[in-house]
């Protein structure tokens, strides 16, 4: 329906932000967040729930090193794809982070990050171009860009090491 006011758009997400911190608590990593997979469900004192689906092609993390998926073999929406994921590497919860910040772009802005007319020139916006700030696209919210800008960071160590640390900075 068209982007969302900042404090409308962090408040919607927050909910998405804790689902995917227990999942991560669990060692599970979605893979495929977008907005597809996010629901808005009506409670019954008619307050909007999000809820997050599909966990499909979720991961799980194993600690005897043990691979669900083979390396090389890409999973997920391009469009919300992190870099490493769109290489075929093996990926942690650091995906989800940043495919939370694609949704949250997207939320704000009501367009992607990253783009392309094909799918080759997509993954070429993701791994090598910069985005627009929200504040060049008439979102006058620094902290935000702050915020979202450090998920959308190519090197996943520079990134919100967990969606927990992430969801609580938005919620501050």
């Amino acid at each position: 329906r068209g982007p969302m006011p900042a404090l409308r758009a962090v408040r919607t997400l927050l909910p998405i932000a804790d689902a995917l911190a227990a999942a991560h608590g669990k060692r599970i990593v979605h893979r495929d967040l977008k907005p597809e997979n996010i629901f808005l469900a009506v409670t019954e004192d008619n307050r909007s729930q999000p809820k997050l689906v599909d966990f499909g092609i979720a991961k799980l993390e194993r600690e005897d090193s043990q691979r669900i998926t083979q390396l090389g073999a890409t999973m997920g929406s391009p469009a919300y794809m992190s870099p490493e994921q769109a290489r075929g590497f093996d990926v942690d919860a650091r995906t989800d982070v940043w495919a939370f910040c694609v949704v949250l772009y997207e939320t704000l802005t009501g367009q992607l990050p990253f783009s392309g007319t094909t799918y080759t020139a997509l993954v070429c916006a993701i791994l090598e171009s910069q985005p627009k700030s929200i504040m060049e696209l008439g979102i006058p919210e620094a902290e935000l860009w702050q915020v979202i800008a450090r998920g959308l960071n190519k090197d996943p160590a520079w990134r919100w090491q967990s969606i927990r640390e992430l969801g609580a900075t938005l919620a501050h």
